[in-house]
C-alpha cells in the first residue's frame, strides 16, 4: 500500500495498523528505509517456528501454543482456526545472525541474550497488535459447505 500511495501522491492511511515500505527507491537503485522491523506469521505453516521478525542482520523467531494436531497444516480459515489465531501465545525463542548464518543454523539466544531479549519485546508487542487487529470471519456457511459432498451419487 505504501508503493501506491507514493505513486499517487497521497499519505498512507493511519485509520489502522500497517506495516510495509515503499517499493519506489528500488526502481532508482536505491535501498528501502523501513521504520519498522519485517514481521511475518503463518499459524498453519508446515514447520515451527510460525512467527518472526527480522530488523538488520538479526532474526528472531517464536513458536506458538496451541492444540498443534488440532489445526490442520495449510488450509483455510475457519471457526476452530480462528479461535487459535486470536488465543495463541508465543513460546520457544529463537535469534540468528543472518550475516554469518543465513540458512540459520545457529542458535544465538543465549550467547546474545540482551539482544534477544530486546527482539523478543518487539515481537511480542508486534505480534499482540495483529491479533488484537485481525477480523473475525463469520465462516459458518464455508464450514458447512465443507462438511458436503463435491459430487452427487444418483440412486438407481
Amino acid at each position: 500500500l505504501p508503493t501506491f500511495c507514493e505513486i499517487a501522491g497521497i499519505a498512507v492511511p493511519d485509520q489502522r495498523p500497517l506495516d510495509g515500505a515503499s517499493l519506489l527507491p528500488l526502481f532508482a537503485g536505491k535501498e528501502i528505509e523501513r521504520s519498522t522491523p519485517l514481521f511475518w506469521n503463518y499459524y498453519r505453516a508446515y514447520s515451527t517456528p510460525r512467527v518472526a521478525m527480522r530488523e538488520g542482520d538479526w532474526k528472531v523467531v517464536a513458536h506458538s501454543s496451541g492444540p498443534e494436531g488440532v489445526i490442520p497444516l495449510g488450509g483455510n480459515v475457519n471457526a476452530v482456526s480462528q479461535s487459535f489465531i486470536k488465543n495463541a501465545k508465543l513460546t520457544k525463542f529463537e535469534l540468528y545472525n543472518l550475516k554469518d548464518d543465513i540458512s540459520e543454523q545457529h542458535n544465538l539466544a543465549w550467547q546474545e541474550q540482551k539482544r534477544l531479549d530486546t527482539l523478543k519485546k518487539k515481537l511480542v508487542q508486534k505480534y499482540a497488535a495483529v491479533q488484537k487487529e485481525g477480523p473475525l470471519w463469520d465462516t459458518s456457511e464455508y464450514d458447512q459447505s465443507r462438511e458436503k459432498p463435491l459430487i452427487k451419487k444418483s440412486v438407481k
